[in-house]
């Protein structure tokens, strides 16, 4: 009959079992073990290696583009008739929160507003009276698409007409009109919606 058990080919007798099991627990050892086992586990998988340590990144990526930091910032189109040569127009242009976007035609121009990615479409005018005294007159346009952003950006608008207000000072009446703003009702997009279908492909490859 054998007693004990084989270890690198020598057997171990019951004295030397006993004097093993009778040293102290480490649990630091213990965790060492547990993570060294677990990560030969995961490599020598290879899908492991993708959902358990790609995928994450990815997915933090994709929803850490969610959001900007460094504050808000909208994406403000001029009109056509939009003039830019006037004192409110510098005042508004100066602001570290709106971001003038150009486009090349109106076509790219409505499709990004028609799907929230363009804040509002500004125009800014500037009329003189009978005593040529400056008054600029402000149209925003915008769609229910962008209603996430457009409402933040009209307190922006009306901070920006008080403070050049002040700054003038000593002129009656009202310098900077802000006409009520165009909102056309649409589909309403979300950041998901043009996310989602590439995460759907993307975990169908694997």
């Amino acid at each position: 009959m054998k007693v004990g058990n084989e270890v690198g080919g020598r057997r171990l007798t019951f004295v030397h079992q006993f004097i093993s099991m009778s040293k102290p627990y480490s649990q630091s050892r213990a965790l060492w073990a547990i993570t060294r086992a677990s990560f030969k586990a995961i490599f020598s998988n290879p899908s492991a290696i993708i959902f358990s340590i790609l995928f994450p990144i990815i997915f933090i990526l994709i929803f850490g583009s969610f959001g900007e930091g460094g504050g808000a910032n909208f994406r403000v189109a001029l009109a056509p008739d939009c003039d830019t040569t006037n004192a409110f127009f510098f005042n508004f242009t100066n602001n570290p929160a709106v971001r003038i976007v150009k486009y090349s035609d109106s076509t790219s121009l409505n499709n990004d507003l028609l799907k929230g990615r363009l804040t509002a479409i500004i125009s800014i005018r500037e009329e003189k009276d009978l005593t040529q005294k400056s008054r600029y007159i402000v149209q925003a346009k915008s769609t229910s698409a962008s209603s996430n952003t457009f409402y933040s950006f009209l307190q922006i608008l009306d901070y920006m007409k008080l403070k050049f207000e002040s700054a003038i000072g000593g002129q009656a009446g009202e310098i900077v009109h802000i006409n009520p703003p165009e909102i056309s009702q649409v589909k309403k997009y979300r950041q998901i919606d043009f996310i989602l279908p590439g995460q759907l492909g993307f975990s169908i490859l694997f």
